[in-house]
């Protein structure tokens, strides 16, 4: 009996964790800059392509007006910077097919113009606090805005332990510092 018990809690359990693990479907999105003077529409051309065209509109009344547009990436992470002239977004899905020598981590942009690009091994130095599940990896954390920071610079923290501030008009890194001394992320086990 207690065989029959765990074979029917695994088996309830598989296909719960199988369907975690999957890349939520890419849907129409809108992100707003600080100012709420200006808005970033972002829309995919299907569920699950990596393209899609995104739209910066300045906030007027009785009309929204089209700043300018970007095309040929998508995010669930995207930040506008106040003049929504600026655009930081996190890279996507980091499936097992697109290594950290390849993969996207952070990408800025300027009037919708790539300028700057960083890959995941470009940001972490210790590669084996990548956290791993079924089918992608996970490098750090969400990219945030450092809370008074002017000019605007944005943040994230890796989970290998480090807190990296770029500057947004340039994209640079402008501070690496380290908040760990070991990996840190979901998953991460004390001795690690």
């Amino acid at each position: 009996m207690v065989k029959f018990s765990a074979i029917v809690a695994l088996s309830l359990f598989l296909p719960a964790q199988s369907l975690a693990d999957e890349e939520r479907p890419h849907t129409p999105l809108v992100f707003s800059s600080p100012s709420n003077e200006y808005y970033f529409k972002l829309v995919p051309k299907n569920v699950s392509d990596e393209s899609a065209v995104g739209y910066v509109y300045r906030v007027g009344a009785p009309r929204d007006t089209l700043v300018y547009q970007t095309k040929g990436w998508y995010s669930f992470e995207v930040l506008l910077s106040s003049n929504g002239s600026k655009i930081a977004r996190r890279g996507t899905w980091a499936g097992f097919d697109n290594p950290p020598e390849i993969a996207v981590a952070i990408a800025f942009y300027s009037q919708g113009l790539p300028t700057t690009q960083y890959k995941v091994s470009d940001l972490l130095r210790d590669p084996t606090c990548i956290q791993h599940s079924i089918s992608h990896y996970q490098w750090g954390g969400s990219i945030t805005w450092v809370p008074g920071a002017w000019p605007e610079q944005i943040q994230v923290q890796t989970y290998d332990g480090q807190n990296i501030v770029f500057d947004m008009d340039s994209g640079k890194i402008v501070e690496r510092r380290r908040i760990t001394a070991r990996c840190s992320g979901p998953g991460t086990s004390p001795g690690r």
